[in-house]
């Protein structure tokens, strides 16, 4: 059956279709299906520039971001495409902010690893800061026609896949470069309107927590679990502040509005604080000196049970010859004290009777044969068991290892949603403020022979978008929901670290205790602690 079945499907091939051109569309397909889930995202940079200025505008970003000492920066990011953003009036010549668009996209991660994907985000973030901040000092030769006094700010806009399905995904993020005064009404309004936006951001203020450089791992675990277990107390005002005041209602009071930033503040600080603690307690110098030690420990006795069973193997040696020479030389052989050769020669020119009297072993000389085979098998099955104890402890050492290194990749991904966290609480600030500086921003937007929608293209949310008090609202319930998502999240995170950083400490704690009791084999108590190989595990 299965041949005729692979005749079957050769018969039914499409006519002049060559089996290796189906492959290879099937390759391409799969290929831009992996890579349509890759992370990605835009640089969007809003320059000041004219409709003929553009086309020379892009090509110079594209050759600057290019550049060998730049490449060396973004490794595993590609650079593939640019563009003028969508929605650009080309047709005036007057000097205008435009949208500059550069595609990057990473060269293996997806958004399946969305904990790693957003902590490479935020980092490519920090260096692009760095890259583009560097058009002040370039040449002419690496910057091209750009000019940094014109570079009114700059963004990157991750691009989440549609089949993304976790919580909540990656915030986009951005700098204001403090341009120069651009002429017209235009230029004027858009540095002061951006300028407000960001004053009610608080930007300035890092919503920092506290700093716990002396503080010991287990004292940070039990802290921190601490503050996990009554987390309510911490993030539950934050949500009795918003949805049971009148922030989210059509006429909000200013101190409910207040009082929704400080909280909001307060979670991010405590979010903060807590990531020191996870910080101490799996990073800290003192746990990975003590798995390195456990390694290391572990390893010596592996060595020194090597040694000492072949010790033990060349003195079992010399006391078998010894002892076959002992009892050949008994006196009950009736032979004297002779060699094992002066044996084999005596029976072979003995006659028969005393040949057969010879094979007769005496009891004396069975029962030590008995005894010493005894001797060799419990010999060989301790040698076993302490081969087999060495090798399990040196297991057990890399496998605390290795799961230490994961428990520190999992902090480096909290870390990175703290961060996310604190961009998330930014925007939502902003929003609150909005709801009672509404007429503020407007006013500054909206001056003589400025219009909205030329304010919108460079502020950081769509004020133009936002000018209908409806809008504001459900602006306000999206990012609450969003930092409903995010609590949740990390609360779980954080859960699911200290959990595995307790029984981290348990493993360690009961390795080390095996490790010495192992080592009192080998070395004596005082040998031992002056090496320092014996230490109260905290």
């Amino acid at each position: 059956m299965l041949p005729i079945s692979i005749c079957i499907a050769i018969k039914t091939q499409p006519l002049r279709v060559k089996p290796e051109t189906t492959n290879a569309r099937a390759v391409e397909r799969q290929s831009k299906e992996q890579s349509k889930d890759r992370l990605s995202f835009d640089l969007k940079c809003r320059y000041y520039a004219t409709r003929e200025d553009i086309p020379q505008c892009l090509i110079s970003l594209w050759k600057y971001l290019l550049l060998d000492k730049h490449k060396k920066q973004l490794t595993g990011w590609h650079l593939f495409a640019k563009r003028l953003a969508r929605g650009q009036n080309t047709e005036d010549k007057t000097t205008k902010i435009v949208v500059l668009e550069m595609r990057f996209m990473h060269k293996w991660l997806t958004y399946d690893q969305m904990g790693v994907a957003r902590r490479a985000f935020l980092d490519t973030m920090v260096v692009l800061r760095d890259i583009m901040s560097g058009l002040a000092k370039a040449n002419t030769d690496e910057r091209g026609t750009l000019d940094w006094g014109k570079v009114f700010s700059f963004a990157c806009h991750p691009r989440i896949a549609g089949e993304c399905t976790t919580p909540w995904g990656i915030e986009p993020a951005g700098y204001y470069c403090h341009p120069r005064e651009q002429g017209g009404p235009s230029g004027s309004a858009q540095k002061a309107t951006q300028e407000l936006l960001l004053k009610y951001m608080e930007v300035t203020d890092p919503v920092r927590g506290m700093t716990l450089a002396t503080t010991s791992s287990s004292v940070a675990l039990r802290e921190a679990r601490r503050r996990v277990d009554r987390s309510d107390d911490n993030t539950q005002p934050l949500w009795n502040a918003i949805m049971f005041s009148s922030v989210l209602g059509s006429d909000p009071l200013q101190l409910d509005v207040d009082l929704a930033v400080f909280t909001t503040k307060k979670v991010v600080k405590w979010y903060d604080e807590l990531l020191s603690l996870c910080k101490v307690a799996v990073q800290s110098q003192g746990t990975e000196s003590r798995v390195d030690k456990a390694i290391t420990l572990a390893n010596q006795l592996q060595v020194a049970s090597e040694r000492a069973n072949a010790a033990t193997d060349s003195m079992s040696a010399t006391s078998e010859s010894a002892s076959e020479k002992t009892l050949c030389g008994k006196k009950d052989w009736g032979l004297g004290k002779v060699t094992v050769v002066e044996i084999e020669d005596v029976r072979d020119s003995a006659s028969y009777e005393d040949r057969k009297e010879l094979a007769q072993p005496s009891k004396e000389r069975w029962w030590r044969r008995v005894l010493q085979s005894f001797v060799i098998k419990v010999r060989e099955s301790n040698r076993q068991r302490q081969q087999h104890a060495a090798s399990k402890l040196v297991r057990r050492s890399l496998e605390i290892s290795r799961t230490r290194t994961e428990l520190s990749k999992s902090v480096v991904e909290f870390s990175a949603e703290v961060d996310q966290l604190r961009l998330l609480a930014r925007g939502f600030i902003l929003q609150l403020k909005l709801q009672t500086k509404w007429r503020q921003v407007q006013a500054v937007a909206q001056r003589p022979g400025v219009t909205m929608v030329e304010v919108s293209k460079v502020t950081t949310v769509n004020i133009d978008h936002l000018s209908c008090e409806r809008r504001r609202t459900q602006a306000i319930r999206e990012k609450v929901s969003k930092l409903n998502q995010a609590d949740e999240a990390m609360m779980q995170g954080a859960k699911e670290i200290l959990g595995r950083s307790k029984k981290l400490n348990k493993e360690l704690k009961s390795l080390h205790t095996d490790l010495r009791k192992h080592a009192y084999r080998y070395e004596s108590r005082t040998s031992l602690e002056q090496r320092g190989t014996l230490f109260r595990c905290g």
